[in-house]
């Protein structure tokens, strides 16, 4: 058999790393595992969300509905380990994984938020609950309002929203690792990244508000919905905020700020 230096020199620095990991001479890091949770049939952003997987660090496990058998190869690669189904039995490494949902149904967060598991996606969130497990609901699979709903049934929908944050589940617009658990005695440190998406007069890349438009704006609730906690929508003096728009800044605890400081509402 011939083989090349190059492939030589490859196969041994192989085989020493091996050895030496083998020999505690150095650590061998651990790929965190992350189980992505599917709420129904096939969509795009479970596509998206795979595409984000840093696959050096990460492994994934889709979890499939029984809706999406027969469509295992769209899942293939991208870092996944294996594929499961929400059919089959929790794994009981969810202490040391995180779970994330891609696509998140309004009545996903009803459930969860009124601590109803009836459902083989809520059993999975009690199971991570009980487990201590880190759970993500990606902002970009969040049901929007169209804007015609009663009042009272946003501000029940966001009361469930707020519910769900209390219970330590993260609403955030993309998916970031973080560090291990810290020492029971350390209090974890809540982080939020700022989830913002572009709207009339465009985004400041020095501060990363929304800069001010010279047109007479209308901010609507779409507006505001894409910031996590404390961002900062600027706005002028006579631009008309809709009251969807106030609930879902005061839910979302973001500030409508004019350029010299002061706060509106």
């Amino acid at each position: 058999m011939n083989i090349s230096e190059k492939q030589l020199r490859e196969t041994i620095i192989r085989v020493l790393a091996r050895i030496e990991a083998e020999e505690g001479l150095f650590p061998v890091t651990k790929k965190k595992k992350i189980y992505m949770v599917c709420t129904g049939g096939w969509d795009e952003r479970y596509l998206k969300f795979l595409r984000t997987v840093q696959t050096d660090r990460e492994t994934v496990i889709p979890v499939l509905t029984e809706e999406l058998r027969g469509q295992e190869v769209k899942f293939t690669g991208y870092g996944c380990e294996s594929i499961q189904y929400l059919s089959g039995e929790v794994p009981a490494d969810l202490e040391n994984s995180v779970t994330v949902f891609p696509v998140v149904p309004r009545d996903l967060v009803s459930k969860t938020a009124l601590c109803i598991s009836d459902t083989p996606q809520t059993q999975w969130i009690t199971s991570c609950m009980e487990a201590g497990s880190r759970i993500v609901f990606l902002i970009s699979g969040l049901s929007p309002f169209s804007g015609r709903e009663p009042k009272a049934y946003v501000n029940r929908i966001l009361s469930y929203y707020r519910t769900v944050l209390e219970y330590g589940i993260e609403l955030t617009g993309e998916y970031e690792p973080k560090p291990d658990k810290k020492p029971a005695h350390e209090e974890p440190q809540q982080v939020y990244r700022p989830a913002v998406l572009p709207v009339t007069g465009g985004i400041s890349a020095q501060t990363g508000m929304v800069r001010k438009s010279t047109k007479k704006r209308v901010i609507s609730s779409r507006d505001v919905e894409q910031y996590q906690k404390g961002g900062v929508l600027l706005v002028t003096e006579d631009d008309i905020i809709t009251d969807l728009a106030k609930d879902r800044a005061r839910f979302l605890q973001v500030k409508f700020m004019t350029e010299d400081g002061q706060q509106r509402f």
